[in-house]
């Protein structure tokens, strides 16, 4: 299955030696089916995206003082 399609709703049908899985009426996946318990086909093409790196987020902007630390220290009863 591809990455993007991770908590939607898919159909997924076996007819003959094929595996199809479809989302929103369109195959997305078509592999062979594989023989036994526990197969498994890693296609790279369902990995594509991943790992991309985003744009950072903006810093937001560190607010300024009203008054100097120092009158903020005297309110206080000094430095802490």
């Amino acid at each position: 299955m591809p990455w993007t399609l991770i908590g939607e709703r898919v159909t997924v049908i076996v007819a003959g030696p094929d595996l199809r899985v479809r989302h929103a009426g369109q195959d997305v996946v078509c592999h062979a089916l594989r023989s036994g318990r526990y197969g498994r086909v890693a296609d790279p093409a369902h990995f594509a995206g991943i790992g991309r790196r985003r744009a950072p987020c903006p810093l937001p902007e560190v607010p300024t003082l009203l008054r100097p630390l120092s009158e903020y220290d005297a309110v206080a009863g000094g430095a802490w």
